[in-house]
């Protein structure tokens, strides 16, 4: 019997659906049957959302065994066991069944579940069997991570290899119960990541968990089940969590308006992510620079090593503890209504970070240790740590360790490999070019599990191979017959060129170069910074070259290469993403920066602007504070009629990468631990995407909701604004009126606004920027251009603000509102503590003067009447005694009056 329409949720015993029919649940919210997963001819049985396009799967049955072609049914036995055949009438894949029911159905319940039950038990406990137990790459709400102590069940999520391919890939999360339960993120057995434990409302590494008004997060953990799950408070909305297949776990809420699925978290990794970067007793902080720093009144335990960046051996006490007291230390279990309960740690202390919104960590030390801890604590601001035992203490001696590591890790050892392609010659597949320092290599490689062939760079000493550059990465070699040699191939075999040329065995032009000019003498040489150059002889002026390797970057940007425009040629030096590991051809994602109006880093997807990395405040992108100068890295910026780019350099083994899922990441090679560490990833959360609320309003990932009108502005419609749909921005309360005077509204510590628009006025302060700013009635915003020596310069806005992201390290954005909605004069403001010192001193002074001449004045008329009384006392004639008495009584008197002004 044949299910023959697709509105049913059910089969029942005898009954099967074959590729094409679908199973639909009782709300139309979920709908089960056969696909195909991105380019893939492979068949499979999942569940998707039924009103969702793109067709978005949340569940695969055979996610390891596809069946080859549309053959596949499925249908469910007496035992009450789904089974999934082929053509050839084999089992492809089957559920199982904690006992035999009488009446077996099978059910797609509108969470999303398929769920074998008995008849119409709907309890359930009593469920046979449930897709829900078995994740894929995807949690839904009511999904359970953890694991059932009694039967040993473990519920997990799995990435799937690929978005062709759904079989189980190389990323797990799930959750230890060991100790105090807690969630981890591992690549195989090996832990990438740990979110930690449950405080009572969110997992310690994860605080922008916060419980909101669409979620609630909930963890169980007793003597049966051990398990985290959440669910959506509004039925109406959807949202799940998904596993990707770099890693990278995300969560998506539908928005029917705009029929998109909009990321509100993303967890990417950065270097104090990796599990016990840090050692024992230490505190990854990934705004530092070193990231790692031990506990106060703790010290490195190999100081040559710390110094070098590897802190795998973590600190130690510098004073040991009492060996009869065990080893002890605190934090509070739940925080939740002021915090209760205890968790205490009885071994080493490892994998700590700082974080904002983390809790507080009590660390036991030898009395002799304590000092004056407490007098010595300042506050915090708005930050609140991770840990209350904090150090910022700076090594004696790291600078000369660090510079004799630099000097390790550029030491070279000269060999006879050619580091040059000169006319005539060539390199077929099996032979390579090195660079003179013996640091990178040129040849052919087979990425991943690929076959296929490419010529690329490669760093000579790391392993496994790490490529960097790939010539033919659209264009591959089937077999290992490459051929690249320096031709004097003319176009139209007219003009003689230094071109490379890339063959393959039928003899055809696979890839090749191009060049600005005939040479006399063209080679080709692989520098030592992992550039291929054509150039004629021995010119090594850059300015000269031919053709070079940098111009046409891959997915990894060198020290060196460039990321910009060049204005007078038209080329323009960008990233863009593999496909995947196993291939090099240009993938979905590209970094380039934009050169309109003022210059800003774009992060695309296709045409479509996922991330603003924002515009150059001569430091850093205003949207990525955290990439600070410090020894190892220097950022440069270059602006001008002829070009624009970005660059940096370095004094160790580094490379940027752009990820097959769109991750920036920076990763740095240790030669000590032979693995590339991640210095920094751009962690995407929802704030993260493009103007994802609208005009004048800014996106705080730790408020809820995310958006905030600016002050003087309210929803250009409350009612989408409700929805949490923002896209229509904000308006201002009261309209602008620049002929009688507006005023600005102070922002602090934003990303600033999207720069396309804008226009920028060199060394200039702010004061004057605020006057070409009002005295221009289309501007409606300014900032500082230049952050660097207290600022300089003037950014201005003359068209809506839009993509503004409250960020810690962020710049001073004035935005333009009526005046009756302005809170202060910004600038005034800004010098009003000066002022009222100016101020305050001149009271003073004034004070001072006007006592003084008081003082004097008094003293005077003083002086000058006691002189009068003297002189009338000598013209007065002598009268009897009682004139003698009342001279006393006079003089007495005028004696208590003269006191009584010398007491004023």
């Amino acid at each position: 019997m044949r299910i023959a329409t697709a509105t049913l949720d059910t089969i029942t015993f005898g009954q099967s659906i074959s590729d094409g029919e679908t199973l639909v649940s009782a709300d139309q919210r979920f709908e089960l049957g056969f696909f195909s997963p991105g380019t893939s001819r492979s068949r499979y049985l999942g569940i998707w959302y039924k009103k969702v396009a793109p067709k978005t799967t949340v569940w695969v049955a055979n996610r390891d065994t596809p069946i080859s072609d549309p053959s596949g049914v499925l249908h469910i036995n007496a035992r009450g066991i789904l089974v999934l055949l082929n053509s050839t009438n084999n089992t492809v894949w089957s559920s199982n069944a904690s006992r035999t029911p009488q009446n077996p159905v099978a059910v797609l319940l509108g969470s999303g579940n398929l769920v074998v039950k008995d008849g119409n038990d709907n309890n359930p406990e009593n469920f046979l069997w449930q897709s829900f137990y078995y994740p894929g790459d995807t949690l839904l709400p009511g999904m359970k991570l953890g694991i059932n102590l009694v039967t040993g069940l473990e519920w997990f999520f799995t990435s799937s290899k690929s978005t062709d391919d759904p079989s189980q890939g190389e990323f797990t999360e799930m959750i230890d119960p060991r100790g105090t339960p807690q969630l981890f993120l591992k690549k195989g057995p090996v832990i990438l990541y740990r979110v930690g434990s449950w405080n009572g409302l969110h997992f310690t590494g994860s605080p922008l968990l916060k419980p909101n008004s669409i979620y609630a997060y909930n963890f169980v953990s007793n003597e049966k089940e051990v398990f985290y799950t959440y669910d959506i408070k509004d039925g109406s909305v959807l949202s799940r969590v998904v596993l990707t297949p770099s890693g990278v776990v995300q969560r998506f809420t539908w928005m029917d308006q705009t029929r998109t699925w909009v990321e509100y978290y993303a967890k990417t990794r950065d270097e104090c992510d990796s599990y016990a970067k840090c050692g024992a007793y230490a505190i990854c902080n990934i705004n530092n620079f070193p990231v790692c720093t031990c506990f106060e009144k703790f010290k490195p335990k190999s100081q040559l090593q710390w110094s070098t960046f590897n802190w795998s051996a973590g600190c130690v006490r510098k004073a040991p503890l009492d060996s009869i007291a065990p080893v002890r230390h605190m934090a509070t279990l739940d925080i939740r209504e002021g915090g209760s309960g205890c968790l205490l740690w009885f071994n080493d202390l490892i994998d700590i970070k700082d974080i904002e919104g983390g809790q507080d960590l009590y660390v036991r030390i030898a009395a002799s240790e304590l000092g004056n801890i407490e007098s010595r604590r300042q506050p915090t601001g708005k930050k609140h740590v991770n840990v209350i035992i904090i150090v910022a203490s700076i090594i004696s001696g790291m600078g000369a360790l660090v510079l004799a590591w630099i000097m390790y890790m550029h030491k070279t050892k000269l060999k006879n490999e050619e580091d040059t392609i000169t006319l005539g010659q060539s390199i077929r597949d099996g032979e390579t070019v090195v660079s003179a320092d013996q640091r990178f290599e040129l040849g052919f490689f087979s990425p991943g599990t690929s076959r296929s062939r490419y010529l690329g760079i490669w760093y000579k000493k790391v392993a496994p191979k790490t490529t960097v550059w790939v010539a033919n990465r659209d264009t591959p070699i089937s077999d290992p017959s490459g051929i690249l040699n320096i031709n004097t191939r003319g176009i139209l075999n007219i003009n003689t060129r230094g071109i490379l040329v890339l063959l393959n065995s039928t003899n055809n032009t696979v890839w090749s170069s191009n060049a600005s000019r005939s040479p006399q003498n063209p080679v080709a040489v692989l520098l030592g910074s992992g550039n291929l150059v054509v150039k004629d002889g021995n010119d090594n002026n850059p300015d000269n070259f031919l053709w070079q390797s940098f111009d046409y970057p891959g997915d990894t940007l060198l020290p060196g290469m460039k990321l910009g425009i060049n204005l007078v040629t038209g080329l323009e030096w960008f990233l863009m993403s593999w496909k995947s590991t196993d291939d090099p051809s240009q993938g979905d994602f590209t970094e380039m920066i934009d050169p309109r109006g003022t210059p800003q880093l774009f992060l695309k997807m296709g045409a479509v602007i996922l991330y603003r990395a924002g515009s150059w405040n001569g430091v850093q992108w205003t949207g990525s504070p955290q990439l600070k100068p410090n020894p190892l890295y220097t950022y440069n910026f270059v602006s001008n009629e002829k070009e624009v780019f970005y660059t940096y350099d370095a004094r160790i083994l580094t490379r940027l990468a752009l990820s097959p899922s769109g991750v920036a990441q920076r990763l740095t090679w240790l030669d000590e631990t032979h693995q590339w560490v991640g210095y920094y990833a751009k962690m995407r959360d929802e704030c993260s995407n493009y103007s994802i609320c609208g005009a004048y309003a800014s996106c705080n990932i730790n408020n809820f909701p995310i958006c905030t009108c600016f002050k003087g502005f309210v929803p250009k419609s409350q009612q989408q604004w409700s929805i949490y749909n923002w896209s229509a921005g904000c308006i201002r309360k009261t309209p602008l009126d620049c002929q009688h005077g507006d005023g600005f509204v102070k922002h602090e510590a934003v990303k600033l606004p999207d720069t396309s628009h804008s226009s920028t006025v060199k060394y200039i302060s702010l004061v004057q920027c605020k006057k070409l700013c009002i005295n221009n009635c289309s501007c409606t915003a300014y900032a500082t251009l230049d952050i660097r020596e207290g600022g300089s310069g003037c950014l201005l806005w003359f068209t809506d603000l839009f993509d503004i992201t409250d960020i810690e390290g962020g710049q001073v954005l004035y935005v333009r509102v009526a005046a009756s909605e302005a809170e202060i004069d910004d600038i005034e403001s800004e010098r009003q503590p000066s002022r009222k010192k100016q101020l305050a001193n001149t009271i003073i002074i004034v004070t001072s003067i006007i006592s003084g001449i008081g003082v004097l004045a008094i003293v005077w008329i003083i002086y000058m009447w006691r002189k009068k009384l003297r002189n009338e006392e000598r013209n007065m004639p002598e009268l009897g005694s009682s004139s003698v008495v009342n001279k006393e009584q006079s003089s007495s008197t005028n004696e208590i009056t003269v006191s009584m002004l010398e007491a004023r």
